[in-house]
């Protein structure tokens, strides 16, 4: 028999050992950066810093100082009582007192002396002496200017009104230098040999007002309380106001009246003054008023286009110069357009009726000067360039002497570079000469004021 072994299976076997983990592998590379976003628009201009100080806190704090009258000077009197009413619109302290002896252009100041003594009369009643080193009395000499010492215990509050009251006198045959307008709202005059006497500080006395003109003061100076801005003019008789009704003119007028209650100012402008042979090298007097302003607003061209025929090139470096001269004293320069220059034959009655004198034709001198103006003056190193000329710098940018321009042209002509003036069809409208605004109601040196204000910071 056969026997059939059958092989039963063991049992199984035990699970190996885990195996020992295999080394870490190699890190991977790190991937590419990605491209950086586009830069974030540019802010908006923060607003700018106030300018720096000009190393003097004194400015123009007082009004009716001018340089020139519209009238010659009278021989005979020896004594003159003076009063000026002043608004201080920004108040101030340490008031003073410039004082020149020229009369008219610097170029040809006077011949005699002339002494000053005085009071400042705030409140009503109430006096303070005028000294110059100490001195109740200054003697100025031909061509000279004198300051007076700091008025420090006179306080004046903004908005309020003092009283310059001034005696002074001359030597027998001798002018005093007549500058403003006797009759001016709040002043008086009366001159004599002596039959008055001085009445400075006389609470009672009561200052006549004649249809005359009589001394004032260069500029009147102080610490101001408040920052409000003060303005120099500087130019020709159209800037002194000659023609107009209104003492100082147009600028006078621009700034709300000769008692301005919001501007502080001087005018010094001088009847016929050039530019070339008056103010540049004959400025150094008015400069004693002119440097304590904020603002200095001049018109000059007109004289040097038609007394001299000067070029419009020639005519921009005479502009030029005249402007550093300013702009030296760190206050903000504008120059003025010009203005028509016209014959008649109707008593500029019509458009018609007028001639442009050579200079100031459509075209002319005037012309190409204004639109230069209008575009900012634009200069390379100093030198006057066409409008449009690549690196030029214009008004308002550093290394100009100008911060604008202020126009006076369009006020007052038919329409630009016409080189008429406007009408009414009345006789003198707008002008009696062809060469003053004014007119009926003053009404061309008004709408200079009222357009001019739209360019400055009044």
């Amino acid at each position: 028999m056969t026997v059939v072994v059958v092989n039963t299976p063991g049992p199984q076997g035990a699970p190996g050992a885990q195996g020992v983990p295999g080394p870490q592998g190699a890190p991977g590379t790190n991937g590419t950066n990605g491209t950086n976003g586009a830069p974030g628009a540019t802010g908006a201009t923060g607003p700018q810093g106030l300018q720096g100080p000009r190393g003097d806190t004194r400015r123009i704090t007082g009004q009716r100082c001018y340089f020139d009258a519209p009238s010659g000077q009278a021989q005979g009197p020896t004594q003159g009582n003076i009063k000026i009413g002043v608004t201080i619109p920004a108040g101030a302290t340490d008031l003073q007192v410039v004082l020149s002896n020229a009369w008219g252009s610097e170029t040809a100041p006077g011949t005699n002396t002339i002494t000053y003594s005085g009071y400042w009369e705030y409140p009503a009643g109430t006096f303070t002496q005028i000294t110059w080193a100490g001195a109740t009395s200054v003697t100025i000499a031909v061509a000279a200017q004198v300051t007076s010492d700091a008025a420090t215990n006179l306080v004046v509050p903004p908005g309020a009104s003092a009283n310059l009251r001034l005696f002074i006198t001359c030597p027998a045959g001798g002018v005093f230098p007549y500058a403003m307008y006797a009759a001016d709202t709040g002043c008086g005059y009366i001159e004599d040999t002596g039959a008055t006497g001085n009445q400075s500080n006389n609470a009672s006395f009561t200052y006549p007002q004649p249809n005359a003109y009589m001394p004032s003061p260069t500029a009147i100076i102080g610490v101001p309380l408040l920052p409000v801005k003060s303005f120099a003019f500087l130019g020709d008789s159209i800037t002194r106001g000659t023609g107009d009704g209104q003492d100082g003119g147009w600028a006078i007028r621009m700034l709300g009246g000769g008692q301005s209650t919001t501007h502080s100012y001087v005018n010094l402008g001088v009847g016929g003054e050039l530019a070339t042979t008056g103010f540049i090298p004959h400025h150094g007097l008015r400069r004693g008023g002119y440097k304590f302003a904020d603002v200095i607003c001049t018109n000059y061209g007109t004289n040097d286009i038609f007394s001299r025929a000067q070029t419009f090139v020639q005519m921009q470096a005479n502009l030029i110069a005249s402007w550093w001269a300013m702009a030296g004293t760190g206050a903000d320069v504008y120059q003025g357009t010009l203005l028509p220059r016209t014959s008649s034959t109707d008593g500029w009655s019509s458009p018609g009726g007028q001639t442009p004198i050579a200079g100031f034709e459509p075209g002319g001198t005037r012309s190409q000067l204004n639109a230069w103006i209008r575009a900012g003056a634009p200069m390379v190193n100093g030198v006057g360039v066409a409008v449009g000329t690549s690196g030029a710098v214009v008004a308002g940018q550093a290394m100009h002497p100008l911060k604008g321009y202020f126009e006076m042209g369009d006020a007052v002509e038919t329409v630009r570079d016409s080189g008429l003036w406007k009408t009414t069809g009345s006789v003198n409208g707008w002008t009696s000469d062809g060469i003053h605004p004014g007119g009926l109601n003053g009404q061309g040196a008004a709408a200079i004021a009222t357009l001019a204000a739209t360019f400055l910071p009044v």
